[in-house]
């Protein structure tokens, strides 16, 4: 339960963050408010009531909200602070940070800038109450992730991973928090893969699936942040599993690289097989045992891969059919969906609907 401390001169907006403080989906309570800087600075300077978060106007008669903050900063350390404010001025934001405010609420205040503010306090005091031993177990999982990464144990990695992500799922409240910590974890883990294969991440062919905060910051929700983490991190154990297998086959990695530069033409196992002097159903197997997945499947991952860039770019569904290989549009469509889950507009429109929300 967050106990929190509201001093703003208005009375409306008290008994406001009162009502709003009923509706939000954090647990907390008001134990204290103050009409003014001055009479909130007379009931804090004992520096005994317990406090989880100040909520505080910049602009106050007597005593200002910055200078109520400064002077509460050493009586209590541990205490949250966030500045309500109806000016927009950049200073006065600047002045605020400087004294480590965790947010910074314009008027009017409503449901959704309150609960942010609200939600960030709980997280930190979550993260703030963690035991050591809860660190300490979180950070032992990513070292032995890494492990096996560079030792090539893809079994055991996979299960760090899911095991991490597990713990940062309980741990970490707030989306963007949690794609900061998704990032990191999936930094190091394309950093130990590389480490281990000394490669760059074409080499094999395939997707570049190497971490980008730019796209993980255009992502809406803790599910959308999991799959494009787990894209990644199973597109490390592929390339990995490929490595252990011995992916030197020179005829392979030429079918690797030429499928990469030609997936938009009609390229059959048969045409490529007659091309590489071999037998079909031979080069079928043994594409399989060097890659892990059929040379239809990963043909298909190659184009549908292709043509989320496409789509994403602009360009239209029918254009992107012929741009990958597909020229029948409705099989197309058919294509996309069962290996996505989503048609190709309905993918366009999550696309246009992140960018707008950025």
């Amino acid at each position: 339960m967050l106990r929190i401390f509201v001093a703003d001169d208005e009375l409306l907006v008290i008994e406001g963050i009162r009502i709003l403080i009923d509706t939000v989906n954090v647990e907390c309570e008001i134990i204290g408010t103050a009409n003014n800087g001055t009479e909130a600075w007379s009931r804090l300077c004992g520096g005994d009531m317990e406090i989880d978060l100040l909520l505080t106007d910049i602009r106050m008669p007597g005593m200002s909200g910055l200078e109520l903050l400064e002077n509460c900063k050493e009586l209590y350390p541990e205490m949250m602070t966030a500045v309500i404010s109806g000016y927009r001025e950049f200073v006065y934001a600047q002045q605020a940070i400087g004294l480590g405010v965790i947010g910074y609420i314009d008027k009017p205040i409503t449901r959704q800038k309150l609960e942010t503010v609200l939600t960030l306090t709980q997280e930190k005091q979550h993260r703030r109450d963690l035991t050591k031993q809860d660190k300490l177990q979180l950070l032992g999982q990513c070292d032995e992730m890494i492990h096996y990464l560079t030792e090539g144990e893809c079994e055991n990695a996979l299960e760090c991973y899911h095991a991490v992500k597990e713990q940062l799922q309980r741990e970490f409240f707030t989306l963007e928090s949690y794609k900061s910590q998704m990032y990191m974890i999936v930094s190091y883990a394309a950093g130990a893969y590389y480490d281990y294969a000394n490669e760059i991440a074409s080499e094999n062919g395939g997707s570049n699936h190497y971490p980008s905060y730019r796209n993980l910051h255009m992502l809406q929700s803790k599910e959308e942040v999991d799959d494009y983490a787990d894209c990644i991190v199973n597109d490390i154990i592929r390339k990995l599993r490929m490595k252990q297998r011995g992916v030197v086959h020179g005829t392979i990695r030429e079918i690797l690289k030429y499928m990469e530069e030609n997936y938009h033409k009609d390229i059959s196992l048969y045409q490529i097989a007659e091309e590489a002097g071999m037998n079909a159903a031979y080069l079928s197997a043994l594409f399989k045992g060097e890659t892990g997945i059929s040379y239809v499947r990963y043909l298909t991952e190659l184009r549908v891969g292709k043509a989320k860039e496409f789509l994403a770019a602009g360009y239209l569904v029918s254009e992107v059919s012929d741009m990958v290989g597909y020229h029948n549009y409705r099989y197309f469509c058919d294509v996309f969906k069962k290996s996505t889950g989503i048609t190709p507009n309905e993918y366009k429109g999550t696309v246009r609907k992140r960018e707008e929300q950025t």
